[in-house]
């Protein structure tokens, strides 16, 4: 892995977790419990993933 992957890495692990924790606070800002707001968030993450990585490869470099 050279030094532009593993950076672009880095800044996509920061992305998703900034979207998590934004998406849990505004759960957690409706009045959702902990627990709800994370089981809300867990599911919004996954299936945003989900269906991202479902998305046909338009040619550009790294996608499968």
């Amino acid at each position: 892995m050279n030094n532009n992957a593993l950076t672009e890495l880095m800044q996509g692990i920061g992305m998703l977790t900034e979207l998590w924790t934004i998406t849990y606070r505004g759960f957690t800002a409706q009045g959702l419990s902990e627990a709800e707001a994370m089981m809300h968030t867990k599911g919004f993450m996954a299936a945003m993933i989900d269906s991202i990585t479902k998305m046909p490869n338009d040619g550009q470099e790294g996608s499968k």
